[in-house]
């Protein structure tokens, strides 16, 4: 807010012009969201200190030189400084009177302003994106599956929809929960256990009310479980079947890479095949016992197919006989629709020792705030995973802030962002087979089929002219893929991610498109 005190001077309306993406004469639009850099119109500007914390900036990032056509990024990081942001305050009301920087635009739409400096896209560089990369020289990163796609619906939000925008804005003054603290709600939820009377979860809420709406999960009956992303729940699941009895763990190949990761880091035995996993957990009491857990993504990453219990399947028919000692972790990360149709209630398939699990991340594409839940149905094991991520920190009130938040402006509409996903990712896999189809027959990439519902996160992909299809891929077409050995496949296969950013994604299939058809695979 006003920063008399600090300068000796107050701010007036901004002339920031082209560079800045506001009206010189009306000082900026309204409102702001996360990534907007917003002060107070008063009196006057001190341009003498913004120029001083404009080159003290630069200094601190090493950038010796800017050019001209980054001039919106030197304003936007003195700017930075004077961000005041306050849960409970009026921050939002004074929106209206305040000039923003839009982050898109202070980068040259070609790439987003993060922490005061551009997060320049695929085939950009510079401090402000100013530096084009051609195609034939730049690297797409397709690798990673953060879900920088769901950027272009939030920062559309603010300007097609300022309302629902402000809606989402999650504003923290420094006195907002300074004390421990499980959850972000009322009643006795303060201090590491709640209190004897009522204490509301805001989060568990929304996320309740979410899979009601959905119809993905029905979690009447079974017990809530917060956690630092999906990844954290992976770990704790490990943790939690860990009785006093060997843990063996399996999961069908293609896999998630991180399963075996962290089983790996826990010391827990991998196993080969589900035929050695069903013998395993119906060895009863012999030496050759062990509790078998059985990671099942569905719909699956890396290749997007719909996935059962292959273990379970083996041991009569489906369900768990008696003396078998098996548990299913059902990673449902992915079960959203707009990456596959809602078959049905994933609570049926949810034994009475199941853990089934969900990420934020991949839902409204905030993977940074690692916010992630799981549901069983088992008490015990509810209390250990909890118990898990409790001796790890737990969950920060800020994120669960936010993802709450989020969440509730989206349940007020009728949760948009699902349909808008839907149609992006269905558009992407429309242009992926259009490019992967049109060479015929003598196409070096086999593309994994989908659905006519589905859109999977992911390409799954097999080079037919090469071992190494990370290698063809990476030197070929400059696009750097996740190898399929990472997901305990053979190295002709590869995953590419379909999540990126827009601009990443339209690189991409330009690229791909070049590698196939004009150049006939050649690498």
């Amino acid at each position: 807010h006003s920063m008399a005190g600090r300068r000796g001077g107050a701010y007036s309306s901004l002339e920031l012009g082209e560079a800045g993406g506001a009206d010189a004469a009306g000082g900026g639009s309204s409102g702001g969201d996360g990534n907007g850099l917003a002060v107070d119109v008063e009196q006057s500007v001190d341009y003498a200190a913004l120029a001083v914390e404009a080159r003290n900036a630069l200094r601190r990032y090493k950038l010796t030189a800017v050019a001209a056509a980054g001039a919106a990024v030197v304003l936007a990081i003195a700017l930075a400084a004077v961000v005041v942001t306050g849960h409970g305050s009026d921050a939002q009301a004074a929106a209206p009177n305040a000039a923003v920087v839009d982050p898109l635009e202070a980068c040259g739409g070609r790439g987003m302003l993060e922490d005061s400096v551009c997060r320049c896209d695929a085939c950009a560089s510079g401090a402000a994106c100013d530096t084009v990369v051609s195609d034939a020289e730049c690297v797409v990163a397709a690798s990673s599956g953060s879900p920088f796609m769901f950027e272009e619906y939030w920062h559309g939000l603010r300007s097609e929809q300022p309302a629902a925008s402000v809606d989402t804005v999650v504003n923290i003054e420094p006195y907002y929960h300074i004390g421990y603290g499980g959850v972000v709600g009322a009643g006795g939820c303060g201090g590491f256990a709640p209190g004897a009377d009522i204490c509301v979860d805001l989060l568990e809420e929304e996320v309740r009310a979410l899979h009601g709406a959905v119809g993905n999960f029905d979690p009447e009956g079974f017990h809530y479980i917060p956690a630092v992303g999906s990844t954290e729940l992976i770990s704790a699941a490990l943790y939690g079947y860990n009785l006093g009895t060997r843990i063996a763990v399996y999961s069908d190949v293609p896999f998630y890479s991180g399963y075996k990761s962290t089983s790996d880091f826990f010391g827990r035995e991998w196993l080969q095949s589900a035929a050695e996993a069903a013998t395993t957990a119906s060895a009863g009491t012999s030496n050759a016992s062990a509790h078998v857990l059985e990671f099942v993504t569905s719909p699956n990453n890396p290749d997007g197919t719909m996935r059962g219990s292959t273990v379970r399947r083996l041991t009569e028919g489906g369900a768990t006989p008696a003396g078998t000692s098996l548990s299913v972790v059902w990673d449902s990360a992915y079960y959203w629709p707009h990456y596959t149709s809602i078959a049905g209630d994933r609570a049926r398939n949810a034994q009475e020792n199941d853990i089934v699990l969900f990420t934020l991340s991949k839902l409204t594409g905030h993977a940074s705030s690692r916010v992630g839940w799981a549901f069983t149905r088992n008490e015990s094991i509810a209390e250990r995973l909890k118990a898990y991520v409790g001796v790890n920190g737990g969950v920060s009130r800020e994120a669960q802030l936010r993802a709450s938040t989020i969440l509730a402006s989206e349940r007020k509409r009728g949760y948009p962002v699902l349909s808008w996903a839907r149609d992006t990712m269905h558009g992407r896999w429309d242009t992926l087979e259009e490019i992967l189809g049109a060479s015929g027959n003598a196409t070096c990439l086999e593309l994994h089929p989908r659905d006519d519902e589905s859109s999977p996160a992911y390409a799954w992909l097999r080079c037919t002219k090469a071992a190494d299809c990370y290698a063809s891929l990476l030197q070929g077409a400059g696009i750097k893929g996740r190898a399929g050995t990472q997901f305990g496949a053979s190295s002709d296969y590869l995953r590419l991610e379909l999540l990126m950013g827009s601009r990443a994604f339209d690189a991409m299939q330009r690229k791909l498109r070049t590698f196939v058809v004009e150049d006939g695979c050649a690498s």
